[in-house]
């Protein structure tokens, strides 16, 4: 997915929510791309809280993959209010009240939201997780898949020092 089709995306979602205050933030693959990291991102990621969940759900019906349900997702490491959608043949997945699990079995609620900070892109203003507490979090999972993911965004920082 290129920088351009997660913008534009981006945009369609904030034109569709604009009237709501709704507590977000982008994170994933998609957020490190827009801040310069060389990844490729399968979809987009937006965490929230539960009554933004719903929020989100009203807004973007015509885009609905599922209706929103209270799940641990496929993976069962991620507990939360959850619904998939599909703009522009890309999938935006929206997780209210986020848990996820640590990797050792226990579970954290997701800080997201209190660490989110804006980037301007284009003009319009995403709210973001930054790059180092990405990486914090990805850390915090202990997931094999995300090994790939650290070692990019490490070498990332590690580059822009």
């Amino acid at each position: 997915m290129k920088k351009d089709e997660i913008i534009n995306v981006l945009k369609i979602i904030q034109d569709k929510i604009k009237n709501k205050k709704i507590n977000w933030v982008l994170l994933g693959s998609a957020s490190l791309l827009l801040q310069g990291v060389d990844i490729n991102p399968k979809d987009i990621d937006i965490f929230t809280n539960k009554p933004g969940a719903f929020d989100f759900y009203d807004s973007l019906k015509e885009f609905t993959l599922h209706n929103i349900r209270h799940s641990a997702g496929p993976g069962g490491d991620l507990l939360s209010w959850f619904c998939k959608y599909k703009i522009n043949e890309i999938e935006v997945e929206v997780n209210g009240d986020a848990e996820i699990k640590d990797g050792k079995g226990g579970w954290f609620k997701s800080d997201s939201l209190q660490k989110r900070k804006n980037l301007n892109v284009n003009g319009i203003e995403i709210p973001i997780l930054s790059i180092k507490d990405e990486l914090e979090q990805t850390k915090k999972r202990i997931r094999e898949k995300d090994n790939k993911k650290i070692k990019i965004i490490e070498d990332f920082l590690k580059n822009a020092c």
